[in-house]
């Protein structure tokens, strides 16, 4: 009878959900059950029973006080077996005792019931609403969207409501002189961003990066200001960038002639904005230099990258930065190994990643995040695909998926999740990443104009559309990140018609 009960069951939960109140009571000398459901005074009789059952006296007393329905566990009994077992007339539905073959019958008894407006109970508003929050943009034009959602906190009002929104969540309170004193400081930092961001793509390439730069660091100030553990004033974040940009980017003399990705550009512990951003972001920044290394092996002790190694960190320029490169990229695409998982949940699963470009050294897989482990190379042979294939697990106690325990990368303009190496021996976000990039190339195009001629006319000019590329997706995927960092709740992008609108 477990199985006969547990069928019952999933009928009984089915017409619950739709208010119908049920009964179910065990018929003596027969293995079956009759379910009774009732729903504004109307009543309607299930009789359920195993399909192997065979025996006339069985069905009489199923049969008994003639049922709406029969349903069958163990698959359907046609109705002529019914009649012939039965030994009487059969004029009820007969299907198989499952949630999907009964909705439509509850369905229809539906449809016979008197019609009013609310349900006898559930009609009153509960004491406890979950709103949902989430933003979502559904556009032919989603960057035109996202700009105008990022652009309402221009407006003191409203940067001053999201602000109550965001501290009232995260538990933190806030006397009302700081909370204006914010409000006031995030639309300033959005305004300011609005007007370097608003007409980078008619401008010059040369101030494009400047505007760009700027641009962001004006977000990055509003993220700032917006967290509850960021500063409280405009006048503090003004403090932050006293210092400089907390950044340095030149060439090591001492390699010769300089070449574009050669460019170095390094941390600083203290001084300047970055690595105050760093701190409320609560990423660790103690082992950066103090100040800009002066002699060649002062960078030995100095947490640096070059610029070709930025770049080829960007998934999103990829393509174009292989052609003009040599350089392998510092990004992975994950996923799971097509094998060796059935169902359940997992605290290891086995994950597959690739480098489509097939040109990253054994070393780079050494800064995967600690929790990959025993990763070993796949041969073409063993599967299909291109590039460079690895598995490995990792482990994810504390995530119900494997995903859940990597620093993803993902947005509208990628394919698929990339895991991207560290910057700095550490996991920075995008937004971090790209302000470093735009940092170093504003430094080439303000300081450096003869290394800067040679990309824009001379003989590095394979990179220009490389640069304009990075430009590009920078200008539509920043914005976009710093928005979903401003708000509190999740934000979803997608075009009218897709799948998941």
């Amino acid at each position: 009878m477990a199985r006969l009960n547990s069928k019952a069951e999933d009928l009984v939960s089915v017409a619950k959900r739709q208010g119908w109140v049920s009964t179910v009571r065990e018929l003596p000398d027969a293995e079956s059950l009759q379910i009774t459901i009732e729903k504004k005074q109307v009543q309607r009789l299930i009789s359920c029973m195993y399909s192997a059952s065979s025996s006339p006296g069985w069905y009489r007393i199923a049969l008994n006080g003639e049922p709406d329905l029969l349903a069958f566990v163990g698959g359907v009994a046609t109705l002529e077996q019914v009649k012939e077992y039965a030994q009487t007339p059969i004029p009820m539905p007969i299907i198989g005792a499952s949630a999907r073959e009964f909705t439509p019958i509850l369905n229809q008894w539906e449809t016979d019931l008197p019609k009013t407006r609310w349900r006898d109970s559930g009609a009153t508003i509960p004491e406890r609403i979950v709103r949902d929050d989430k933003r979502r943009i559904a556009s032919e034009a989603p960057f035109d969207q996202i700009m105008m959602q990022l652009g309402q906190f221009r407006s003191v009002t409203l940067a001053q409501k999201l602000l109550e929104e965001k501290f009232e969540l995260s538990g933190t309170k806030i006397q009302q002189k700081e909370l204006e004193s914010r409000a006031e400081g995030v639309a300033f930092c959005v305004r300011s961003a609005f007007s370097y961001l608003d007409h980078a793509a008619m401008i010059s390439m040369s101030q494009r990066i400047v505007s760009l730069y700027y641009g962001s660091v004006a977000l990055a100030e509003a993220e700032i200001l917006a967290s509850p553990n960021g500063k409280s004033s405009l006048d503090e974040v003004e403090k932050l960038t006293k210092g400089g940009h907390g950044l340095f980017a030149q060439f090591n003399d001492d390699h010769g002639p300089p070449e574009f990705e050669e460019l170095i550009v390094g941390p600083l512990r203290n001084n300047g904005f970055f690595p105050q951003w760093l701190k409320i972001l609560g990423i660790q920044h103690d082992d950066f230099s103090e100040g800009k290394p002066k002699k060649p092996e002062d960078y030995k002790s100095s947490r640096h990258i070059t610029l070709g190694d930025l770049m080829a960190s960007i998934p999103e320029i990829s393509t174009l930065f292989l052609d003009a490169s040599n350089k392998p990229p510092r990004w992975v695409v994950p996923s799971l190994a097509p094998r060796l998982h059935g169902a359940g949940q997992y605290t290891s699963t086995l994950i597959r990643l690739r480098d489509r470009s097939g040109r990253m050294p054994k070393e780079y897989f050494d800064e995967l995040p600690d929790c990959i482990h025993d990763l070993y190379f796949v041969t073409p042979e063993e599967e299909d695909g291109t590039g460079l294939i690895l598995e490995g697990i990792v482990n994810h106690p504390n995530h119900k998926y494997w995903w859940g325990a990597l620093p993803l990368h993902r947005n509208r303009n990628l394919a698929s999740s990339c895991l991207i190496l560290p910057v700095f021996g550490r996991w920075l976000p995008y937004r971090v990443h790209a302000v470093v990039l735009l940092y170093a190339l504003s430094i080439l195009v303000r300081y450096m104009p003869g290394t800067w001629q040679r990309v824009v006319g001379g003989p590095w000019d394979h990179y220009e559309v490389v640069i304009e590329s990075l430009l590009d997706g920078f200008s539509k995927i920043l914005p976009e990140v710093f928005l979903k960092e401003l708000i509190p709740h999740d934000l979803d992008v997608y075009l009218p018609g897709s799948i998941f609108s």
